[in-house]
């Protein structure tokens, strides 16, 4: 039977109940391998063990395995919404080899979407009028606050009467710690989005879209949906966003377009993403995608102000050349040295105008007691409302509809 924690989005969830049972030494003696992908599973199978291999997999994924009764045929259904069933194919392929050690292999193949100055590049048209914008935050270091002001922001937009699709945007697994949510398992996650697009995304295509949107509905609080980065602490995202640009016809700008049309489908004016400091695939993606309202939040620090300069160095110019696209942003938090903010304030925010004259550049003050927040977002947003900072982020309204 399939684990209460698993929903079987996409393949990769799949992978996790062969893996589970196979750490669980449940694995029966005639299956050798197990290769699953976004358009089936097949199993390797010694010769004679077709039936035994077919029974333990009715078992492992029931109540979902599901044969044809005229063809013979066998399906595993996925997650579907009503009227629209998906199912990944299951496929036996006879072996005598030997079991590989592992048996079931996952790429770790990293890879990055980024361009160095000089590169000519075909920039993207602005959003639809009818799409939200799609904005991400973007820390120079951990511990900078960007989750908090993220919050501060989201509800700065609740207050101004709109809607916040708001998604954790940490896909590092060696460091994420999933932030909890009113249920112990949340129904859907980033990674799943991520793997779905994968199978099958294209402007035309809805029914993924229709299906993430379907398990957040429930999700709204207070005018913010909340889409966290995994369903669990230990799954992995293994779909690398260097081969979903290439699968979307070498369009490096996909996950922008799916951003924005999750958001129109549930109906919110804003697409905020809180992303992880660091060169992350999903990073990269979204602070070189112009019609990204991209902001950079740092400390108020030389080091912090050299590692600004030096992310913007890579990143080639005529991703800020269009006026009308939308101009990036600086967060600055105060430091103990507060006699210097603004002296360091003018020398950040001076790497944007470089790029941007209509760099949007403000001061915060220092988190203090917001620091140790609690792991629950819905309790953290509560204290955050409670604070001046909500206020403090206003200036960002403007900027979010600056370029409509």
């Amino acid at each position: 039977m399939i684990p209460l924690d698993i929903r079987l989005y996409t393949w990769l969830d799949i992978e996790d109940v062969l893996l589970r049972s196979r750490k669980q030494e449940k694995w029966p003696e005639g299956l050798v391998w197990a290769r699953s992908y976004w358009n089936g599973l097949t199993l390797g199978v010694r010769p004679g063990t077709h039936s035994s291999v077919k029974t333990w997999l009715q078992g492992a994924y029931e109540p979902r395995l599901q044969v044809d009764s005229q063809y013979g045929d066998i399906y595993i259904i996925l997650e579907s919404i009503q009227d629209n069933q998906r199912a990944l194919p299951v496929f036996f392929q006879e072996t005598e080899e030997e079991p590989p050690i592992p048996r079931l292999i996952r790429s770790l193949d990293r890879s990055t979407i980024i361009w160095r100055q000089g590169e000519n590049l075909q920039l993207p048209s602005a959003l639809q009028s009818d799409l939200p914008c799609v904005a991400a935050l973007y820390p120079t270091e951990s511990n900078v606050g960007q989750t908090t002001h993220a919050l501060a922001l989201a509800k700065a937009l609740t207050v101004a009467n709109k809607r916040v699709l708001l998604i954790d945007g940490n896909l590092d697994p060696s460091i994420n710690q999933l932030r909890q949510s009113r249920l112990s398992f949340p129904s859907i996650c980033l990674a799943d989005f991520i793997a779905l697009i994968h199978e099958d995304f294209s402007l035309g295509s809805k029914e993924v879209i229709d299906l993430v949107a379907e398990r957040l509905k429930d999700s709204l609080v207070n005018g913010i949906y909340f889409l966290p980065s995994f369903r669990g602490n230990n799954k992995l995202i293994d779909v690398k966003l260097k081969r979903l640009t290439s699968k979307n016809y070498g369009n490096p700008f996909f996950l922008t377009d799916a951003l924005a049309l999750l958001g129109k489908s549930l109906g919110v004016d804003v697409v905020l993403v809180d992303l992880k400091p660091g060169f992350s695939d999903l990073a990269l993606l979204l602070i070189s995608d112009p019609r990204v309202h991209r902001a950079v939040l740092s400390i108020a620090s030389r080091k912090a102000i050299s590692k600004i300069r030096h992310l913007f160095s890579f990143i080639s110019p005529s991703v800020f050349r269009s006026e009308a696209l939308p101009p990036p942003a600086l967060v600055l938090t105060k430091s103990l040295y507060a006699d210097h903010d603004q002296h360091m304030l003018n020398d950040a925010a001076s790497v944007f105008f470089q790029k941007r004259k209509d760099t949007l550049a403000i001061m915060t003050p220092s988190i203090g007691k917001l620091e140790n927040l609690p792991d629950d977002q819905w309790k953290s947003l509560y204290r955050i409302s409670n604070s001046e900072l909500p206020v403090l982020m206003h200036p960002f309204l403007s900027w979010l509809y600056s370029h409509e």
